[in-house]
């Protein structure tokens, strides 16, 4: 009776599912057999880049926001996507896809400020999209990846959401909004006191966003500890900000001048 019994519990043992086996990744994913692979995961991904009808709009507008009116629901909303996905990266290109237009939007701007040929502003859109919001995020999310001790796809993969999300203001409040002020020519894009002041007060402002955006999209985690540290960069960039604004170091001016290059 009792080798019987052993039988039929080993039977069960060797039927039943396989357990799943948690890490303590940076994407706080449950590992299993069942679980999509990294290749599997990004090839699903890149797929809907040409399926429209498949993409949720809404959503990503939605998200984008968000950015701007509550952040803080954008990452809850995150994690409600990782407890029924089973992931916090985004499955959705969406949001990249929206992102694409107010890049274009913002080199038309600053291609008709300074007078630029087609080729001209063809030339500053490929550095925009490659250089500044592709190439920024790739080192940004690698460089967290690795100082997060975590090697995996998934991290690495909402580190560049993360990125998104913080750039998206950057590119609003740097490249559309600041423009606007371009027609005070003997003000913003001067290198006098009150030029250095304006014109930093949009970088420094920009740039904070950014930093406030990614320590929200990483105290998102609950396995995390000491986000708060990721605020404190902010203070190095308000110590540039005084000095520059002192020595009348003018960021938007240089900006103008680096694109004029194009």
């Amino acid at each position: 009776m009792t080798t019987l019994f052993g039988a039929v519990v080993n039977n069960a043992n060797q039927n039943s599912p396989p357990r799943r086996k948690h890490c303590h990744r940076l994407c706080g994913q449950t590992c299993s057999r069942l679980s999509l692979s990294a290749n599997e995961k990004a090839k699903k991904y890149f797929s809907r880049f040409y399926k429209f009808r498949q993409m949720d709009f809404e959503y990503a507008s939605w998200q984008m926001v968000n950015i701007f009116v509550s952040p803080q629901k954008l990452y809850r909303n995150f994690s409600y996507h990782h407890s029924t996905r089973n992931q916090w990266a985004r499955d959705d290109p969406a949001f990249m896809i929206l992102f694409i237009p107010w890049m274009l939007v913002s080199t038309t701007i600053y291609s008709a400020i300074l007078g630029h040929s087609f080729w001209g502003w063809l030339k500053l859109l490929l550095w925009s999209l490659t250089v500044e919001c592709v190439t920024s995020g790739l080192l940004v999310a690698t460089g967290i990846r690795q100082f997060s001790s975590n090697s995996d796809d998934e991290s690495w993969a909402y580190a560049f959401d993360i990125h998104l999300n913080a750039l998206f203001p950057c590119i609003i409040i740097l490249r559309i909004i600041q423009p606007m002020f371009f027609y005070c020519k003997s003000i913003v894009r001067r290198p006098t006191f009150l030029g250095s002041f304006i014109g930093n007060s949009f970088w420094l402002a920009g740039i904070l966003y950014y930093v406030y955006i990614t320590f929200l999209g990483y105290k998102a985690l609950p396995f995390l500890r000491h986000t708060r540290g990721i605020l404190l960069t902010g203070t190095i960039f308000i110590i540039l900000y005084i000095a520059s604004v002192i020595v009348r170091w003018n960021f938007t001016v240089a900006m103008c001048k680096f694109y004029s290059m194009f």
